[in-house]
């Protein structure tokens, strides 16, 4: 993905959605959130935009998770059962790079090996994920890493304080963080969201995003957040009950 320098993402204006004979008023953070959502869509051609996901550091409010694999895992319908749905499952995956016998996992267990066997193996074991071969357990089939590149996306109307707070945490998995407000406040944040690498979107009242200044680029500091956060984002393609990013209150 295209990386900006700051000059040039405090020029790009993005025109995002389908013009409306009459827009509505930002009043609520959901508002926010179809503008900002279609920015993020247009920032790469593959990938797949989320509400609400939840992966260790706060519930982000968009995750955008692009490339190529996130595109296939989001929208192939052999990819709808198939995902890793916890931390646990997702370190154990990762442990299982090879087949380990019980004693190994015994040993491993970074949880105790009751909660591994429970939370973890079993739950794998019940999808078809892994299997018991010969005394040691191994994966069926490797699941297609998703988060190659992820960004996140805490959306605020008035407080860019809190914004920034919140949104300092999902550098935990995400490797670019932005915050989103109306254009009065959001220029108000630019220089506390600077300082901790966060970028920062204006809506104004024509719901035009407007980068004011660019998130910079950095590796998550958990993988298996990362991981987990990349998983749940390609699994809400196939929820039959969606949440929307952003509060609805005024």
């Amino acid at each position: 993905m295209e990386v900006r320098t700051q000059r040039e993402a405090s020029e790009r204006v993005m025109t995002t959605g389908t013009a409306l004979a009459e827009k509505p008023v930002l009043r609520r953070e959901v508002d926010l959130r179809d503008p900002v959502a279609a920015w993020l869509e247009s920032r790469c051609e593959k990938g797949c935009v989320a509400d609400e996901i939840d992966a260790g550091a706060g519930i982000a409010d968009l995750v955008a998770t692009y490339g190529r694999t996130a595109s296939e895992r989001a929208n192939s319908y052999r990819y709808r059962y198939v995902s890793l749905t916890s931390r646990n499952e997702v370190e154990l995956f990762r442990f299982l790079v090879k087949a380990r016998t019980e004693l190994e996992l015994r040993e491993w267990a970074p949880w105790g090996w009751k909660s591994l066997r429970e939370n973890a193996m079993a739950p794998l074991l019940d999808r078809g994920l892994i299997r018991c071969s010969s005394g040691k357990y191994e994966i069926v089939e490797k699941i297609p890493d998703p988060g190659t590149n992820i960004t996140a996306v805490e959306l605020k109307l008035r407080d860019w304080r809190r914004a920034v707070g919140q949104a300092a945490r999902y550098h935990l998995f995400a490797h670019e963080v932005y915050i989103a407000l109306p254009m009065a406040a959001a220029e108000k944040s630019i220089t506390a969201a600077g300082e901790l690498g966060i970028g920062v979107l204006g809506i104004d009242d024509d719901h035009i995003v407007r980068e004011l200044a660019a998130a910079v680029p950095n590796q998550p500091m958990d993988d298996s957040s990362r991981r987990l956060a990349a998983e749940r984002s390609v699994a809400t393609g196939w929820a039959t009950v969606k949440r929307v990013g952003g509060s609805s209150l005024r």
